[in-house]
């Protein structure tokens, strides 16, 4: 697209805290999670990835709410060419970004960012994710924005990134997508912004067949069903909620276990790491100086 080498990045998650946010009432987790099938422009269509934002974004509200602990979650997912967008919750550009800035954070709280979709890295280095756009198949968002925007703010938050074909778009003939993002964070020198990626340099990353508790397959980023199973995220028709995005009225199929345990965001990455099978990619992370608590 206009010289445009599009890749398949789907940004899971980012989780993460300087302080133990669940031991006071005022505490609140704020997750933003956003996804895109690209059905309503001319971009390859994506059909897993609004999926996995609705399943990633009430599998973590769910599991604080099961601690008690205040959860804002917002969606911002385009399901199909009928979605609306002039909806506020349509994901383009300024509503991603002003969904982060307008979070009421403190220092106690914490942030969840969640993107699946396209993105790409331009001649530059500077890399973008492919968001909604009302006058043209997509928008670029800079990925140095969404950092800024969440460094801004007072509580810590998690930005994962889950990449496909992230790995396999070269820069130059000796710098990957990943290098460029390494370049970013060294740039942006993200203190309090934990990043957790889906692949390696020279590397793709895949959607996978997820098989459900009744027996139907789902299709999922390989980094976004791990991060599922590792919070006892049960894929099931037989418990499901409603939701309206974009104009669109969607279904939510699955529910939550009971995860009964802490983790941090490094715990986290390490279960991944651990229990990861598919040789075509490897998740990497960035290293911030703060603790970090996904769960207490």
């Amino acid at each position: 697209m206009r010289n445009l080498n599009l890749i398949l990045i789907m940004l899971t998650t980012a989780l993460t805290a300087c302080t133990p946010y669940g031991n006071t009432k005022e505490a609140t987790v704020y997750i933003i999670s956003v996804g895109l099938d690209y059905r309503d422009s001319s971009a390859p269509d994506l059909l897993g990835c609004p999926d996995d934002a609705l399943e990633i974004g009430s599998c973590l509200s769910d599991m604080y709410r099961q601690r008690g602990i205040n959860t804002n979650v917002s969606y911002l997912v385009q399901y199909s060419a009928e979605a609306d967008k002039d909806a506020p919750d349509y994901p383009d550009a300024d509503a991603i970004i002003e969904a982060i800035a307008d979070i009421p954070s403190t220092e106690d709280d914490l942030i969840i960012f969640y993107y699946s979709g396209h993105g790409d890295v331009e001649d530059d280095g500077n890399t973008f994710l492919a968001v909604g756009s009302a006058e043209a198949d997509y928008e670029k968002l800079a990925m140095d924005s969404v950092f800024d925007v969440l460094e801004a703010k007072d509580a810590p938050a998690i930005a994962i990134i889950d990449a496909c074909y992230s790995g396999a778009m070269a820069i130059s003939p000796d710098q990957s997508i990943l290098d460029a993002f390494a370049d970013m964070f060294g740039k942006l020198d993200l203190r309090s912004v934990k990043v957790i990626a889906a692949s390696g340099s020279d590397e793709l990353s895949y959607m996978i067949p997820v098989y459900a508790e009744s027996g139907e397959q789902e299709s999922h980023g390989a980094l976004t069903a791990s991060i599922l199973g590792i919070l006892d995220w049960k894929h099931t028709s037989f418990s499901s909620r409603g939701i309206t995005i974009s104009g669109c009225e969607k279904t939510i199929h699955g529910r939550t276990g009971y995860f009964n345990r802490s983790l941090t965001a490094d715990g986290l990455f390490k279960e991944i790491s651990d229990g990861w099978r598919y040789t075509e990619q490897t998740p990497i992370t960035n290293l911030v100086p703060v603790a970090i608590k996904l769960i207490g």
